[in-house]
């Protein structure tokens, strides 16, 4: 199996109190976990528990530094918005986990590293639909997440994703 860890989209709200959101790369809540004074090694061992980031992002425009830190430790692609999401604008993103999934958060820290990992993932959307869309019938999770992975991270084709990962794995001799 190729993809050995399931590849995130993570959303940091840094901070005294820090929150942290992950989702999956079809846009699925993961995980989520705020706490006070939370070291950039406790933070990264939480997410690697769920994953692989592919994307980390946060609220604001640029970027905080413990986002971008937690980003180059993991090779991930840095995303933020052109500016910082508003208040109305992160309860708008979030309000669906809460009603839909019953997913809450505890604090507003949760809240605004969702709306941050949901704000990415809206980037992202149209180009994971076009992946599922070229790799319709294949039925292979690996071979998903390995696409969308490189289509993210190095801006690769999706067609020769897919030839790269099928000589990946085929049988050698």
């Amino acid at each position: 199996m190729l993809a050995e860890k399931l590849p995130l989209v993570v959303g940091i709200d840094p901070g005294t109190t820090t929150g942290v959101a992950l989702l999956d790369l079809n846009g699925n809540f993961v995980a989520m976990w705020s706490d006070k004074n939370i070291s950039r090694s406790d933070l990264a061992k939480f997410i690697s528990e769920f994953g692989t980031p592919v994307i980390v992002s946060g609220d604001t425009n640029p970027a905080p530094k413990a986002v971008e830190k937690i980003a180059s430790l993991f090779s991930a692609k840095l995303v933020f918005p052109k500016e910082a999401l508003s208040r109305k604008g992160k309860y708008e993103l979030t309000r669906f986990f809460k009603a839909e999934l019953d997913e809450s958060w505890s604090n507003r820290h949760e809240r605004d590293a969702l709306a941050s990992a949901l704000h990415a993932w809206g980037r992202i959307r149209n180009l994971m639909e076009r992946v599922e869309k070229r790799l319709k019938g294949y039925e292979d999770q690996d071979l998903e997440w390995y696409v969308k992975t490189r289509v993210i991270v190095e801006g690769e084709n999706i067609s020769k994703c897919v030839k790269n990962f099928m000589k990946d794995i085929k049988p050698k001799g």
